[in-house]
């Protein structure tokens, strides 16, 4: 994702990433463009967040040999389209790390479609449970 200093946003992010890798069987290492290296790491159990170009450049990713970067996006923003291309070109440069990088979330017709059906249901949690009932425009 694009990152935050706030700590509640990295604990979100870590726990989106354990679900999903959980699913897919698959690590899942939660990793921001920016801001989340200024978050409270006591807040985050102690253990500091992680920028995207650090995990790629890590001993991690070098014995993995092969790393996918699936964007947390909902668009193709410019940190999908450059600030996550130049991340993945300097770890290729720096420590022979193979990158891929997915679509980000939500791309194309049937990608929109895909995420707005997943929302549904959360989203009327959200209303019925804040008791905001159903309304005209959301």
């Amino acid at each position: 994702d694009n990152g935050s200093s706030r700590a509640a946003s990295t604990v979100a992010l870590r726990r989106l990433c354990e679900k999903l890798g959980a699913r897919i069987e698959t690590q899942v290492v939660a990793a921001s463009l920016r801001h989340s290296d200024k978050a409270n790491v006591e807040e985050l159990g102690g253990v500091k967040a992680s920028l995207l170009e650090e995990v790629l450049e890590s001993e991690g990713a070098m014995l993995a040999g092969e790393v996918t970067v699936l964007p947390l996006f909902l668009g193709p923003s410019r940190q999908v389209t450059s600030g996550i291309v130049r991340a993945v070109q300097e770890a290729e440069e720096k420590m022979g790390v193979e990158c891929k990088v997915a679509s980000h979330l939500g791309y194309g017709d049937e990608g929109v479609a895909m995420l707005a059906g997943m929302l549904v249901e959360e989203v009327e949690g959200v209303l019925d449970r804040e008791g905001l009932g159903k309304a005209d425009v959301v």
